[in-house]
């Protein structure tokens, strides 16, 4: 895409006072003296032409990225990645149970929710341990306990070995 060194400096000047400066697009386009789909278009034939890269420069750029491709893959409305790097599998866990503490906590405010199904595990009690204190009467919490039993389980393993 090649462009004239005055489009070019419109592009950079609009850009400028975008991204450096934090103007609306709408003060910029009284600046300039056009509409602000103008200005919104400007603005991207800067990224078009690379006079304007965005970078996101933070670690969890790439979580959101691997969310970002777990919602789209599967359907999903939202999807929390947290980062294990350089965590023992104690801290792990703590980590994930703080960010499924924050989004149901979230999730619950959002919703009116009457029963919560509840199941076992180490990393599922390090939600418990940092959901905040709520007072939820309307709210039943459910254990999900199952399985099979162990006879019939002995039972079934016995009839697929002499299958």
């Amino acid at each position: 895409m090649v462009v004239g060194w005055e489009e070019r400096r419109q592009l950079v000047k609009v850009a400028n006072l975008y991204y450096m400066d934090g103007w609306t697009q709408e003060q910029i386009a009284k600046k300039v003296g056009v509409s602000r789909p103008i200005i919104s278009r400007i603005l991207q034939k800067a990224r078009d032409s690379k006079v304007v890269e965005v970078y996101i420069k933070d670690e969890n750029i790439h979580t959101v990225e691997l969310e970002q491709q777990l919602e789209k893959r599967y359907g999903l409305k939202d999807a929390i990645v947290v980062s294990t790097v350089g965590l023992t599998p104690d801290m792990v866990k703590k980590a994930v149970g703080q960010a499924s503490a924050y989004y149901l906590s979230k999730y619950l405010k959002k919703r009116n929710v009457s029963q919560l199904g509840i199941s076992w595990g180490s990393t599922l009690a390090e939600l418990v341990k940092e959901y905040p204190f709520e007072r939820k009467e309307q709210m039943n919490i459910v254990p999900l306990v199952g399985g099979m039993e162990h006879n019939r389980l002995k039972f079934m393993q016995i009839n697929w070995l002499m299958s």
